[in-house]
């Protein structure tokens, strides 16, 4: 159950435009994704650690997470991000 980044493509950006944006501040948080979610990084910056993998984050990154995953947010930055599920 790993994390997948990559940096989005305009074509993925574009299957992103017209979803509602999310933000999150500073902070630290425990996360469980119940479903496999996949999020656009459209600002800010963050640290997911993964079982004790620390994975950095940041604008213009895809990012896939997998159902069941367990982890816990750092955001170093303001982020935003659009989300599908």
């Amino acid at each position: 159950m790993a994390i997948l980044v990559q940096k989005a493509t305009d074509a993925q950006k574009e299957e992103f435009r017209d979803l509602r944006e999310r933000s999150s501040e500073v902070g630290t948080t425990d996360w469980f994704y119940d479903e496999k979610t996949v999020c656009l990084f459209t600002q800010g910056k963050a640290l997911v650690d993964q079982y004790g993998e620390k994975i950095p984050l940041e604008a213009g990154d895809l990012v896939t997470f997998p159902q069941g995953l367990r982890c816990q947010w750092e955001v170093l930055e303001p982020v935003k991000v659009k989300v599908k599920s």
